[in-house]
This record gives structure tokens, C-alpha cells and sequence, in this order.
């Protein structure tokens, strides 16, 4: 078994500050420093979004709190998330999410419901950054900070400020394997277990821990039962939701969602050819910008292997093998940030030896993250 993670809240301070006064001033800019990443980031959001009410007024967000600077959207997807949360009855979606807003919504609006979940999971997911860079000597050096504006400006981070289950799901995975890092098995489950009631995808981040595990189990030649068990404990919240939907609801969630698939058949896939083949060579041969990402994940899911970083390796290798089974929509690629994650660790880390070249891949992200928010403001943006 690999050595249990040392917190960093009790090594930090020391060795930046020598003094009483220091420690003290260590911990504090250590509590404060991700809270505030979160809060600018969201009202960058929110001046972009404010900015977009001139350009597209069919595109549908709410400003829940007035005079604060949140906005909400709530068009696309988010339109179906808003509707179970009044009245769930549409299975095939996992159900933590439109619960979590209907028991909000008790005393809150659902637009200010899902505002105060999104900066919730904003303000963890800053914090669960630097926890995960802090508690892996393989990251040594790299930047939390850079981590975390990479991953909250992912071209595809619109889904994070929407009523949408992605941003909750992030904080959920990032918290399951800071767990699972700080050798915390059952907690990490238990968080696991909850990403699974969030998004279908929670699977394969539990598959790829019990995989990791399993791998350093093997190598090792020391099998651990009673560990097995902690790490594997996620699964019965996938048992039962599935049991649910079969047996007492008698939904199949592949069949609720064949329409979505008969459009992608219907207006993109030439008669005759195979659907997955369509869309792996969508994703991976060159034609549109979706390859690059596609291949970017690949090149971060290899490093994180190669870096001994079983978890994220895992967890992006099974998300990509699964497109040999289940016909996604391909477009966009990017909307899958919370389970590509690793993608920012390793750009973060290749560039810890760069220092000054960290500014300007802040600024490119930023750039290219409002080309990504201007086009789809203009109705620009979509599938091909």
C-alpha cells in the first residue's frame, strides 16, 4: 500500500514562515487563498454573462440574487434539471442533484438554488485542488492556483455556471480522490457514492480506484480484504440506484435516452456507417477542434500513468474506452471537464519548471475560453 498522505495544512506554514506570527499568517492566506480564486472566477463569469444579455437575449440565464453577482443558467440541459427538481419523473437522470435543489428550494428560488450549489462546489473544488497537489510528491512544485484557473476556464466551463450537475459532480470526484489520496477508503466512497446519485459517470471513477487498488494489490503481492471492502463500498449506491430504475420504476436509462441518440443519427451520421465509428473518428482524426482535446486527454491520462498516478490514469482511460460501448454525443468534447480533470494536473506540472510561462498559459486559457463564451453568445457555437 502506498504511505498515507501527509495533510498539508501541517507542514505548510512552517516551512514558509519561521515564526509564530508567520505559521499563523501561513494558515490563514492557506484557508483564504482558494476561497478567493473562487469568488473572482464566478464574478468574472458573472460580468461575462452580464455583458452576453446584449449580444443574445434568447440565451436563457437569471441574475437569482439581485445586486449580487451570480447569474444562473438555465436553457439546455439545465431546463430538464429544473423540471425534476419540481417534479422527478424522469428517471433516467440520477437524482441527487434536483433533490439537493428541491430541498434548497424549500427556502430558496431553484435559480438561486443552484447558484448557491455552484459557488459551493467552486469554493471546494479551489480548496480540493490544492489539497490534491499538496498531498501528491509527484506534483511537488506545481502551482494549486494555476490548477484550479485551468480547470474553472476549461473551454467547456459554461456547464459549471449553469442548473447542471457538473459542478457538484467535480467537487464530489476531487473530494473522493483527495480521500482516497489522504488513505481515507471509506470516506472516499462514500463521496464516490455520491458523484455516481450525481452524474452516470461517478462509475468510472469508482471503477478506476477498485482498478488502482487492484493494480497496487498485484504488484505488491499483498491483498488486502478488509481494504477491498473500504474502496468498493461506493457500489452499492450504483446497486441500488439501478435496482431502483429496473425494478420499481422499470426504466431502462439507456432506452430514455435513445432519442438523443436517433437525433445524432438522424442529422449526422451518413446512412450505413457504423455510429461509434462515426464518432470516434469525430474525436479522434482531425476535421474539427474536438481532436485536439480528445488527444490532449489521452496525452494527460498517459502522463498521470507514467507519473504513478493509478486513480486519474484509470479514470480517464475507462471514460474514453467507454465510447467502444456507449454511443455519446461527441460535441462538445469539452463539456466532460469534471471527468478530464487530470488535463489541468498535468499542464500545471509540465509547466512547474517553466514559471514564467505559467501567466501566459493563465491568459491563453482565459482568451480561449471567452472565444468559446463569445461564439456561443452569438448562437455560434454547437454541433457541426
Amino acid at each position: 500500500m502506498p504511505p498515507k498522505a501527509v495533510y498539508p495544512q501541517a507542514d505548510i506554514a512552517p516551512r514558509m514562515h519561521g515564526q509564530a506570527e508567520g505559521v499563523s499568517e501561513g494558515r490563514w492566506r492557506y484557508a483564504l487563498a482558494p476561497l478567493g480564486w473562487a469568488l473572482g472566477i464566478t464574478f468574472l463569469q458573472h460580468l461575462l454573462l452580464a455583458a452576453a444579455q446584449g449580444f443574445e437575449p434568447r440565451l436563457r440565464f437569471e441574475t437569482p440574487f439581485e445586486g449580487w453577482p451570480l447569474h444562473v443558467f438555465t436553457g439546455w440541459d439545465a431546463e430538464h434539471y429544473l423540471q425534476l427538481a419540481q417534479n422527478f419523473d424522469v428517471y433516467a437522470w440520477p437524482p441527487l442533484y434536483p433533490l439537493l435543489l428541491r430541498a434548497l428550494g424549500t427556502v430558496l428560488s431553484l435559480a438561486q438554488a443552484a447558484s448557491v450549489v455552484n459557488l459551493a462546489s467552486h469554493a471546494a473544488v479551489a480548496y480540493l485542488c490544492r489539497a490534491l497537489v499538496a498531498g501528491e510528491p509527484r506534483l511537488a512544485g506545481t502551482s494549486p492556483a494555476l490548477v484550479t484557473f485551468l480547470l474553472l476556464f476549461w473551454p467547456g466551463h459554461d456547464v459549471f455556471f449553469a442548473a447542471y450537475s457538473e459542478s457538484l459532480f467535480l467537487a464530489l470526484s476531487l473530494g473522493a480522490v483527495v480521500a482516497w489520496q489522504r488513505d481515507r477508503p471509506w470516506l472516499g466512497s462514500l463521496l464516490c457514492g455520491l458523484a455516481v446519485l450525481t452524474r452516470n459517470m461517478g462509475l468510472f471513477l469508482g471503477l478506476g480506484m477498485l482498478l488502482a487498488e487492484a493494480w497496487g494489490m498485484a504488484t505488491q503481492r499483498m491483498w488486502n480484504v478488509r481494504r477491498i471492502m473500504a474502496v468498493s463500498a461506493w457500489v452499492f449506491a450504483w446497486v441500488g440506484w439501478t435496482a431502483w430504475l429496473r425494478f420499481v420504476v422499470h426504466t431502462d436509462p439507456v432506452e430514455a435516452t435513445r432519442a438523443w441518440q436517433a437525433e445524432l443519427l438522424r442529422h449526422h451520421v451518413p446512412v450505413g456507417d457504423s455510429p461509434k465509428g462515426w464518432v470516434l473518428e469525430y474525436l479522434f482524426l482531425p476535421g474539427h477542434k474536438e481532436w485536439l482535446f480528445a488527444w490532449t486527454a489521452v496525452a494527460a491520462g498517459a502522463w498521470c500513468w507514467g507519473q504513478g498516478m493509478r486513480r486519474e490514469a484509470l479514470y480517464v482511460a475507462i471514460f474514453l474506452g467507454s465510447h467502444l460501448v456507449y454511443l455519446y454525443r461527441p460535441f462538445p468534447f469539452t463539456r466532460y471537464v469534471s471527468v478530464l480533470f487530470p488535463v489541468t494536473l498535468a499542464v500545471a506540472a509540465w509547466l512547474r519548471r517553466a514559471p514564467g510561462l505559467q501567466p501566459l498559459a493563465a491568459g491563453a486559457a482565459l482568451l480561449f475560453s471567452l472565444q468559446h463564451q463569445a461564439r456561443l453568445f452569438l448562437m455560434q457555437m454547437g454541433e457541426p
